[in-house]
């Protein structure tokens, strides 16, 4: 069975990862799962994160990167929307570890603090400031296939970007790339 593809969206909140998954999932003739990080979290009870956030998070991480893994086996293609901290390198780590032989394209997605800022106080959901400690906590990793900006660019430059860099099965990726140093160093 062919593998599915996986487009890895890395970026703080408010930068446009969901925007651009949406239209990914729009503009392609194949499918693709839209699969965040929230969506998991969600499946649990608030008082679950109170009582000992980091491990649950932890956990929550692993149960998605390890679903990530099922579709791919399974033929189906994802894009994974996400936000991996220094704090959670460990996520980062684990994606490599169960991903880096799967076609993977590994995008970062920037925006400039001033809109990241301005696009959290117009969708009135975002803790207010939470896309700067983010910004400022997220410069662990510089090994990405490739980045966008969905400031300087439109959702559907930045969709065409990804799709036009797309990696294939065999095809050298910046997972590949992460995984071979974490090997390295441990």
């Amino acid at each position: 069975m062919e593998k599915g593809k996986i487009i890895f969206l890395n970026g703080t909140s408010s930068s446009g990862k969901s925007s651009l998954a949406i239209k990914i999932q729009e503009v392609s003739a194949e499918k693709f799962y839209h699969v965040q990080l929230d969506t998991f979290c969600d499946m649990l009870h608030e008082k679950y994160f109170d009582n000992d956030s980091a491990n649950t998070e932890n956990l929550v991480a692993a149960i998605m990167h390890n679903f990530v893994l099922a579709l791919c086996k399974n033929g189906e293609n994802v894009i994974v929307d996400t936000v991996i901290e220094n704090h959670h390198e460990n996520w980062l780590k684990e994606c490599v570890e169960l991903l880096y032989d799967m076609p993977v394209t590994f995008v970062k997605v920037n925006c400039p603090l001033h809109e990241l800022e301005r696009r959290e106080l117009e969708r009135g959901d975002r803790n207010i400031g939470q896309a700067k400690g983010q910004l400022s906590n997220m410069n662990f990793n510089d090994i990405y296939d490739l980045e966008v900006n969905t400031y300087e660019n439109s959702t559907e430059e930045c969709v065409r970007i990804i799709k036009n860099e797309m990696k294939l099965e065999n095809e050298q990726n910046a997972f590949i790339k992460i995984y071979e140093k974490y090997r390295k160093h441990s």
